[in-house]
C-alpha cells in the first residue's frame, strides 16, 4: 500500500461492522486501499450476507461521506448516519 509520504509498505486497511445492540462483529474486510473513502459498500454487503438481513441504520465516520457510499445506502434503502466535517 502506498504510504502518506509516497513510499510503499506492507500494510492493510481493515473495516469492521459491529451490531450496536449486541456488540458482536458482523463482518470484517481487509484491503490494500490507503483510505476508507470507498470501503462502505463492501463491508455493508458482507454484513448483510453474514446476518441475513439489511440493517435499518448504518453509522460511519466523516470519511465515508462520499457520493458512491451515499448512493449505495439510498439504493439499499438503508439510513446512513454519517456526519459532515462541520
Amino acid at each position: 500500500m502506498k504510504g502518506k509520504r509516497g513510499n510503499f509498505k506492507y500494510a492493510y486497511n481493515m473495516q469492521s461492522a459491529v451490531d450496536s445492540e449486541t456488540g458482536l462483529i458482523c463482518a470484517i474486510t481487509i484491503s490494500q486501499s490507503p483510505t476508507d473513502h470507498y470501503e462502505l459498500p463492501s463491508i455493508v454487503t458482507k454484513a448483510i450476507n453474514n446476518i441475513g438481513k439489511k440493517p435499518e441504520y448504518v453509522s460511519a465516520d466523516t470519511i465515508y461521506l462520499q457520493n458512491p457510499n451515499v448512493s449505495f445506502l439510498i439504493e439499499q434503502k438503508i439510513n446512513g448516519l454519517i456526519p459532515n466535517r462541520t
